[in-house]
């Protein structure tokens, strides 16, 4: 089996959440978000694991080292908020060396479960294509970045919702921002990204048109269960996963 690396996003404010505590820091049934998908990088025995932290990153930081004494996990800095796929490259020193898959996950995203990132790994190893992500169906995507699929069902890029046509903001399905490709490949598509849109940023999502400009394949994973795979972004929301994670813990 090839070698797995994991690259946890935990560097944003988090404005939304209204708070001075990072958001990754919120709590959900008492553990801080950032450790359910530090939990799963752990499960799912990740040889390399760095999380970019940057508002805050000292706090977040100590946090970390606190709940995972015995565990090994690299930090790397994302001084200036330029974007994900910025906040992406900063782990490219962390992980040198490295060869293999990289998967990359947000530190807000506490509902993801080992059975479904490992059916997930195993599509992409089955298939190798240059890059797989995981999209899922929401009945209102305000907010998410929409897949654009073409008539075969492939993808062909992911658009940003500040940069989405009317037309595009219709579409349902959307980009959970879970990916998975090859090191190598990952770093070539991250130098060949701009900041030419709205936000003036290294958008993540670009690395698609990358890939795919390149000849590579897309493969999308399409979760069956949204909630998995939601983003905590405002209290309202924190408190929803709550209530999500206390039906989950009961009904097992």
């Amino acid at each position: 089996m090839r070698p797995l690396a994991v690259v946890l996003l935990a560097a944003g404010k988090g404005t939304r959440m209204k708070s001075e505590l990072p958001k990754v820091l919120h709590r959900l049934a008492g553990r801080p978000l950032v450790f359910y998908p530090l939990d799963l990088a752990l499960a799912l025995e990740a040889r390399k694991i760095a999380i970019v932290v940057g508002h805050q990153a000292e706090r977040v930081k100590r946090t970390v080292r606190r709940g995972y004494t015995q565990r090994r996990v690299e930090f790397v800095l994302q001084e200036k908020q330029e974007g994900t796929g910025h906040a992406v490259l900063q782990a490219k020193t962390a992980l040198r060396g490295f060869t293999g898959d990289v998967l990359i996950l947000s530190g807000d995203i506490p509902l993801l479960t080992p059975a479904t990132i490992r059916k997930f790994l195993r599509q992409h190893r089955q298939s190798s294509p240059g890059l797989s992500l995981v999209t899922c169906d929401l009945e209102n995507p305000t907010g998410y970045g929409r897949c654009l699929v073409d008539a075969r069902g492939r993808l062909r890029e992911i658009v940003e919702e500040k940069d989405a046509t009317p037309e595009q903001r219709l579409i349902r399905e959307i980009n959970a921002g879970i990916y998975l490709m090859d090191a190598k490949l990952l770093w070539w598509a991250l130098s060949r990204i701009g900041k030419d849109n709205a936000q003036g940023e290294m958008y993540l999502t670009d690395i698609a048109g990358v890939v795919r400009r390149r000849g590579k394949t897309i493969r999308v994973f399409k979760a069956a269960d949204s909630h998995e795979v939601m983003g905590i972004n405002t209290r309202a929301e924190l408190a929803r996963a709550n209530r999500l994670y206390k039906k989950i813990k009961t009904a097992r």
